[in-house]
């Protein structure tokens, strides 16, 4: 996932070159590490709990923090309209 990150071009958009290889290698790695640490936040969810409980997931600062990068993520799978 870092490395993903790390090759990321933020001048390499949809409109400018649409059928990028590079462009859609990286899309297609973004949705399988999104959907790989959403379940993981779900399996751990449903493991400790979510707020009840000395072991609930909410209850450690890291989970909290992988819990809003799981919603940034999935935000930034939406699709969105940009206006020029």
């Amino acid at each position: 996932n870092t490395i993903q990150l790390a090759l990321f071009d933020p001048f390499d958009n949809a409109e400018s070159r649409p059928t990028s290889p590079r462009r859609l290698t990286l899309e297609v790695l973004s949705m399988i590490f999104s959907a790989l640490f959403t379940l993981e936040a779900m399996v751990k969810i449903v493991a400790h709990g979510l707020f009840l409980g000395h072991k609930a997931y909410l209850t450690e600062a890291w989970n909290r923090l992988d819990l809003f990068i799981v919603v940034v993520g999935i935000l930034d799978l939406l699709p969105i309209e940009s206006t020029n």
